[in-house]
């Protein structure tokens, strides 16, 4: 598995006169001293790579900070609200079907896309729309589809992300999702004995994921209370019964949007409206652990899992207080 570094975390392709906004979001998922020894380039239409097009300053950048690359200001900034944080004309000028080439030293680290495509729509396809990699995952030398989300299509017109029915995650995408991992008791699980309040759940206790399947449950984690941020989801936020019940789950755990397979972390859904974003103390929290990571409806919202071997890497790396129920 490639080690943690600068990764390609999103792509929009807009749908405004142009094509515009159109840009490419990169993640540090370490803290990178100097920038300037990466470089990305767009492989346009399948015809092979272009090389470097554009080099990044000679910048330093803490882990988890999100990166955007424009052909330009303007229509970038109208579109999202802030400005992207460095303009190229060449490099993020894409237009649905060109892959991203990001480059080390060099060197290829990371790819969106195939550069060498037959003719025809590739399968990761995203005119007049967006892509977005899927949370912990990349750097992938080799394009790797399954990481990725792509929606082709859904800005087409679109004026405004804030507006957007399908709006691109950007600043989204967290590689440690381990900073930040509970939610607050009282919330319901579905198991195979009916319905249980998060803080009961027990070592192999049999649960259903977000797809209906059972799941073991390896162990339930209490971490502490402590002072820190926390997203409240009302009742019926999302839609009739999503969730069933009032949710608080602190920042940095990624839910799936409902009726959607957008994956994004709590804190970037707040609206001070029904969902709304709080700092202060928190009680004793619950995060559950699976096999693998994979979603668990809690009070009818799909909740993300720790995989067991992350979980075990995090604990010990970061000397975690938590108890195993």
């Amino acid at each position: 598995m490639p080690s943690p570094d600068l990764v390609i975390s999103g792509i929009i392709d807009g749908g405004l006169l142009g094509g515009l906004p159109k840009a490419v979001e990169f993640t540090a998922q370490v803290a990178i001293p100097d920038l300037s020894i990466y470089g990305f380039g767009s492989a346009n239409n399948g015809e092979g790579t272009d090389g470097i097009e554009f080099t990044f300053p000679n910048d330093a950048v803490a882990a988890g900070t999100h990166i955007w690359v424009a052909t330009e200001s303007t229509n970038f900034n109208a579109f999202f609200g802030y400005p992207p944080t460095y303009t190229n004309a060449d490099a993020p000028n894409i237009n649905g079907n060109d892959a991203i080439e990001l480059f080390k030293n060099s060197v290829v680290i990371d790819v969106f896309g195939d550069i060498t495509y037959s003719p025809g729509t590739p399968i990761w396809n995203y005119e007049d729309g967006w892509a977005y990699r899927i949370n912990q995952t990349g750097p992938d030398p080799t394009f790797v589809f399954n990481n990725w989300v792509c929606k082709p299509g859904v800005l087409d017109n679109v004026t405004s992300n804030a507006t957007a029915t399908d709006p691109a995650p950007f600043g989204s995408y967290i590689y440690n999702i381990s900073s930040v991992i509970c939610v607050f008791p009282g919330a319901l699980v579905n198991t195979i004995n009916g319905h249980k309040k998060i803080e009961d759940l027990m070592k192999n206790d049999i649960l259903f994921d977000d797809q209906g399947y059972p799941v073991e449950l390896i162990n339930n984690v209490k971490c502490p209370g402590s002072f820190k941020g926390y997203t409240m989801f009302y009742k019926d936020c999302f839609a009739p019964n999503v969730p069933s019940f009032d949710l608080i789950i602190t920042d940095g755990h990624p839910i799936r949007v409902p009726n959607s397979d957008r994956e994004i972390a709590v804190e970037h859904l707040a609206n001070n409206q029904n969902i709304i974003h709080k700092e202060g103390p928190i009680p004793e929290t619950y995060s559950l652990i699976t096999k693998k990571r994979i979603f668990i409806p809690i009070n009818n919202i799909p909740v993300c899992t720790w995989a067991e071997h992350k979980f075990k890497q995090y604990a010990i790396n970061e000397k975690l207080e938590y108890t195993l129920l």
